[in-house]
């Protein structure tokens, strides 16, 4: 499901892959997935949601993952590494 209609509980608490990527800021992480999202469409890392009628970042793999900062922020990172190669 759309992270933005399904939200997610405690999805900006602070895990270790979120302190390092992001310096422990539950705020900055969420500006930077914000920000992901605002972006453009990349297929492996965001969809279209037709009810919110905007971007979100997609979290089907979150339960592979201790937290879902701790997924946002290998998805995040992961994101930039790849953008060269996916414009």
């Amino acid at each position: 499901m759309p992270r933005c209609c399904h939200p997610i509980h405690g999805e900006f608490e602070p895990s270790y892959a979120s302190v390092l990527v992001h310096g422990g800021g539950a705020d900055k992480q969420r500006k930077d997935v914000q920000a992901a999202e605002e972006d453009t469409i990349v297929s492996c890392f965001t969809a279209w949601c037709d009810a919110c009628e905007r971007p979100y970042l997609l979290t089907e793999d979150v339960g592979m993952f201790p937290s879902a900062s701790a997924h946002h922020a290998h998805k995040l990172i992961l994101m930039v590494r790849l953008r060269p190669f996916l414009s």
